[in-house]
């Protein structure tokens, strides 16, 4: 049965998914190689996730270069280069509707001579273009091991010194050490309400003070390399349907900000040797990394190239849209005796939760009448 309730829903969720999305990998997935069409394709690629609450980060075509205006002062070429219809405002920027934008890592790129420039560079552009209120953000380093932190912290204070507009973002539980350089703390799932790991109230802190914390769905959740299973929620194709819609609730339960995945192309990249409507194993489960399919003229009665959603990219969209309606109750004056009770009997921690889809169904079917009778 359909209903239509009366309360009334935004149009651009609040919460949303992070996830890599090179153009590269694109192109290889539809043609094999590079073809003129790869300023085209990424747009159609970034218009279909951003329909599903989804942005992407590292999608653009290539790192902008800088560029002087009149006073000398340097900004990034973000409309004209490699060419206008290539450039990373028409094929990134302006395909990201709502949430943030992420931009460039000058120190992941060895053709960049001088980082601090390039930060310079990049903060003159988020004054110009209005992204300086944290709309922006630089993903500084992926899941850091100790020996790492110098240098994340030397990185962080060139960020804090010349670009202090962008959002620090490191996939890393809490670290003391860290916490003057990193806006975003990027989990991995599995090390949130772990006793091996920081609790889940410092992460509550650490949003007091103006911080973010995003959950990270990795391979960690099935084991990396078959070593084992964590119990955890993930993306990979072999999984019941639950393993993505438990994931708003459990967002919701730690008061994320956002949820962050690692790519959702990352098969294409294999074509034509591996072809992703024909295999997906990677690390260890099927379909972990990519969660889209190359449409390509002449395959399953398609006419162009185009991405093609997957049912789990679907089911996200579910998952992350689940997480506006339980903040609506976060928002009533009274809320019901059952509310606490329903979710803790879905979601108890990140291992322990229920895996029958229909529960979260019947959840959000219960959350909407009653914010129907009762929301403001």
């Amino acid at each position: 049965t359909n209903h239509v309730w009366k309360s009334r829903m935004t149009l651009e969720t609040t919460f949303r998914l992070y996830s890599g999305l090179p153009s590269w990998f694109n192109l290889l997935g539809h043609f094999g190689q590079w073809t003129p069409e790869e300023g085209n394709l990424q747009k159609k690629y970034l218009d279909e996730i951003g329909s599903l609450h989804i942005n992407a980060f590292d999608a653009w075509i290539v790192d902008p270069p800088i560029v002087h205006d009149s006073s000398g002062n340097p900004h990034l070429d973000l409309e004209s280069y490699p060419s206008p219809s290539d450039s990373f405002i028409s094929v990134y920027a302006s395909h990201i509707q709502s949430g943030m934008i992420s931009m460039p890592n000058p120190f992941n790129n060895p053709n960049i001579s001088s980082p601090s420039e390039y930060l310079i560079a990049i903060e003159n552009s988020l004054q110009q273009y209005g992204w300086q209120n944290g709309r922006a953000y630089i993903y500084l380093w992926d899941e850091p091991a100790e020996a790492n932190y110098p240098e994340i912290i030397e990185r962080a204070k060139l960020v804090r010194r010349y670009a202090p507009s962008l959002k620090i973002l490191v996939t890393t539980h809490f670290v003391p050490e860290l916490e003057p350089y990193v806006d975003i703390w990027t989990v991995v799932i599995n090390q949130m309400d772990n006793p091996s790991y920081p609790s889940p109230e410092i992460y509550l802190e650490q949003q007091a003070k103006g911080k973010q914390v995003w959950l990270y769905v990795s391979c960690m959740s099935h084991g990396c390399t078959n070593e084992f299973d964590a119990g955890t929620p993930d993306f990979v194709i072999d999984r019941q349907s639950s393993y993505i819609r438990s994931l708003g609730l459990m967002a919701y339960l730690y008061h994320a900000d956002a949820l962050l995945y690692w790519r959702m192309n990352n098969m294409h990249a294999n074509y034509p040797a591996r072809d992703a409507w024909n295999e997906q194993w990677n690390f260890t489960g099927n379909g972990d990394g990519t969660l889209l399919y190359p449409g390509r003229p002449g395959v399953h009665g398609l006419e162009s190239h185009q991405p093609i959603l997957s049912l789990r990219a679907k089911a996200i969209e579910e998952a992350l849209n689940d997480v506006w309606y339980y903040r609506q109750m976060d928002k009533l004056p009274n809320k019901p005796a059952w509310w606490s009770t329903a979710i803790h009997e879905l979601v108890r921690s990140p291992t322990s939760w229920d895996k029958d889809y229909s529960k979260y169904q019947d959840l959000l079917e219960r959350v909407g009448n009653y914010l129907n009778e009762n929301a403001p």
